[in-house]
């Protein structure tokens, strides 16, 4: 059966999360259960033979974690389009730091890509924009926090010029939301995605923001007098 095929149904594809949870599960059981106390190095004798066969064992369990996974990765754009939820739960707790690689997989997927980055800012937004300000901040300690956080810094950018694409009645809300500083994004770079977009009333919104009110005031009339940007016709006559 493909992947595909669990789309329909909810318990087919909580069915399919699960078993990918479990195989994920039972190697690093089996990793976790490998590691014991150091021993001590001793002249081969008769185990000699029997430890080889455990260590071949042992390479060939990692391998098929490894194609597993990369099973994983390789069919990620499938896994959102089952259920972005139940993919971005696998992904975190199973592919720590790796969401801007996997998400390379869903290149030319925008869909997708979407789906999933909008489930993660959702879901985790107090945590996400609450690690971005402390990296702001130079408030992090460790170095993997603040890879970390650079990383929901990028994926934040990437969502929201999707967000342009594929949501753009969104927009203004979100907009709203960086004028708050709820959401932790540079108003300039969202300014470049929103020109290109043609999200005029975003680009007035964000100039302002920026203390560039001339600007600000070019996209409002921008916005008042041509009508691609203006659809009230009794007013155009």
């Amino acid at each position: 059966m493909q992947f595909r095929d669990y789309i329909s149904s909810k318990e087919s594809a909580i069915r399919v999360f699960s078993f990918i949870r479990e195989k994920l599960a039972d190697f690093q059981n089996a990793k976790d259960s490998d590691k014991g106390p150091t021993k001590a190095v001793s002249t081969p004798g008769p185990d000699a033979a029997s430890g080889g066969a455990r260590g071949s064992d042992l390479t060939t369990a990692s391998a098929t974690e490894d194609q597993f996974r990369r099973q994983i990765t390789h069919n990620f754009p499938e896994l959102v389009k089952i259920d972005a939820t139940l993919a971005f739960q696998l992904i975190d707790e199973f592919f720590p730091h790796q969401q801007q690689k996997i998400l390379e997989n869903t290149n030319g997927r925008p869909e997708e890509q979407f789906k999933y980055l909008d489930t993660m800012f959702k879901q985790h937004h107090d945590k996400i924009q609450s690690l971005i300000e402390k990296h702001l901040m130079s408030a992090l300690e460790t170095a993997d926090d603040r890879a970390k956080a650079e990383e929901y810094m990028n994926l934040q950018k990437l969502h929201f010029r999707l967000l342009c694409q594929m949501s753009p009645q969104g927009v203004i809300d979100r907009v709203r939301q960086i004028k708050r500083n709820e959401v932790k994004l540079a108003p300039v770079d969202c300014l470049d995605i929103c020109e290109k977009y043609q999200q005029i009333e975003a680009c007035a919104m964000l100039s302002h923001r920026m203390s560039f009110y001339l600007s600000s005031v070019t996209y409002y009339m921008k916005l008042a007098t041509e009508k691609e940007h203006f659809d009230f016709p009794l007013l155009m006559r």
